[in-house]
């Protein structure tokens, strides 16, 4: 035992030493004391000792395009020199030791020169065009003289453009486009930069789409023709990128789009037009509508009702359109036990659970269409919530109850966090006096011995005053639209809701929301 106690020591011994060692290290390494340095102005010596804490020796350094032109950090910490320009920097100072490396920013602000250079020039330069001779005179007010280029970390002028040390900006643009210029003019007092923006427009002869970009709409299995127009020196190239091209419709050289659709859809086509002068590119939309005897799908939302394993099912689908219609669904897509008939009956008894994606369609002699609805199958005996209301109204200090109800196997409880003063009891009353205004997002439970159920609602409380404010109204609306934006016409609003169930108490919370009263 005695052996044993001396391991024991000496293991926690070693490991008290190599704690230790770590914590006289990161003592060791630099710390950086925080300062606010002392303004400077430019043309005048400045310095200002940096201070650091932690073993020594310690080397300093800055990262260089973050001092101001004419300042410079020694190794041992000291900024100094005569700042040539001004404005406000964000030095980034850096230090290390035997120890470690830290790195902070530091904020400097360099007040101009008297007599340094003021830049009179707008930023935005006259346009220029691609082919044309261009010059323009940047101006500034100062002692002269005054010298002009470009920032040592831009890169390049536009193509074909020179800058003098004069400021004159000149030469034959060979490319068009928006370009940004940075130019720092500078004279024996200091420095300034200013951001300039150049727009280059196409060479004169250059092509230019005259077609507006909706083009004109076609209908399926018809005849499609349209001739794009544009601008420019003869001859004029069309041509398409062949990814949004569909597969039954051309383009010619000279820009006549033809085909018959064999589809319905809108198509989004990407054209470009060139000639000697230059090549230009423009999106164009395309609608293709079915034919108007296609059948078309007109079964609400994309979410059957829910059905059971072991019991029997049925859900008719509907469409508009010429009859005879034949219904279809994807293979593989229905649980086990369901079919779905050629009239859109799905019907049968699910041995099957889970949640299934089902792509319907349906066709007759003049085309199809096709949905995605989603179909869930409860286990057997599993709670189906069959009240399912999306917003619930209350009022501040008014006493208030909703009775939520669940088809399976009992006992049942239901449970969901309290809200506002409301609570659910385990039967699914929820009930009790609002205390708080606002609206509340609430998600309920239904459990029994055969699985659970869950339905998220909006729960709406009005002030005892009867009045949101218009933002809190717009942004409630938003957000049972799942995040839209709000419809101008309250009246289809409406109709939108009522169409996805919605009953009355719904339809006067939604007024509540949308008008305040």
């Amino acid at each position: 035992m005695k052996l044993h106690r001396k391991v024991f020591v000496a293991v926690v011994v070693a490991v008290l030493c190599v704690l230790a060692a770590g914590v006289v290290v990161q003592a060791q390494a630099p710390v950086i004391t925080p300062a606010d340095l002392p303004e400077g102005q430019a043309g005048e010596y400045y310095t200002f000792q940096f201070e650091a804490a932690g073993a020594q020796p310690m080397t300093w350094d800055a990262w260089l395009p973050s001092l101001p032109a004419g300042l410079t950090v020694s190794p041992g910490g000291l900024l100094s020199g005569i700042p040539t320009e001004h404005g406000t920097f964000g030095i980034e100072v850096d230090v290390e030791n035997a120890y470690g490396h830290v790195w902070r920013e530091f904020h400097l602000v360099i007040h101009p020169h008297v007599n340094a250079p003021k830049i009179t020039t707008d930023v935005y330069l006259p346009y220029a065009r691609l082919g044309e001779p261009y010059q323009f005179q940047f101006e500034a007010v100062g002692p002269q003289p005054i010298t002009w280029d470009m920032a040592w970390y831009w890169e390049a002028l536009p193509p074909g453009l020179t800058l003098s040390p004069g400021g004159l900006l000149s030469g034959t643009p060979t490319e068009y486009g928006v370009f940004g210029l940075e130019l720092v003019a500078e004279n024996a007092y200091g420095r300034v930069r200013q951001g300039f923006a150049l727009t280059v427009l196409p060479h004169i002869n250059a092509p230019e789409v005259t077609t507006a970009e909706q083009l004109p709409t076609g209908e399926i299995n018809q005849p499609y023709q349209f001739q794009l127009e544009a601008t420019g020196a003869q001859p004029l190239i069309w041509d398409i990128w062949p990814a949004s091209l569909p597969a039954w419709l051309t383009l010619s050289p000279d820009g006549l789009l033809s085909g018959t659709p064999t589809e319905h859809g809108t198509f989004w086509l990407q054209v470009d037009v060139s000639n000697a002068y230059g090549q230009v590119w423009v999106g164009f939309e395309l609608t293709i509508h079915p034919h108007a005897n296609a059948p078309s799908i007109t079964t609400e939302g994309g979410y059957l009702p829910i059905g059971r394993v072991g019991e029997p099912y049925h859900f008719q689908f509907e469409a508009a359109g010429l009859s005879p219609v034949a219904w279809h669904v994807g293979p593989a897509s229905l649980p086990a036990g369901l079919t779905l008939s050629p009239d859109g009956l799905l019907s049968g008894t699910s041995t099957q659970s889970g949640l299934f994606w089902l792509t319907v369609e349906v066709e007759n002699a003049y085309g199809r269409d096709g949905r995605l609805f989603l179909l869930s199958i409860r286990p057997q005996n599993a709670p189906i919530i069959t009240t399912v209301p999306r917003v619930l109204h209350a009022r501040v200090g008014a006493p208030y109850q909703f009775q939520f109800e669940a088809t399976g196997a009992q006992p049942m409880t239901w449970d969901a966090l309290p809200y506002a003063g409301l609570t659910l009891s385990p039967d699914g009353l929820f009930s009790g006096t609002p205390t708080q205004s606002g609206w509340f997002e609430i998600t309920l439970e239904v459990r029994n011995a055969y699985g659970y159920a869950s339905h998220s609602l909006l729960l709406v409380v009005s002030p005892d005053t009867g009045r949101m404010t218009i933002a809190d109204a717009v942004t409630l609306a938003q957000h049972i639209q799942y995040g839209g934006v709000l419809p101008e016409d309250l009246a289809a609003w409406l109709a939108y809701i009522n169409s996805s169930g919605a009953d009355g108490e719904d339809l006067t919370a939604l007024l509540y929301i949308l008008t305040g009263n």
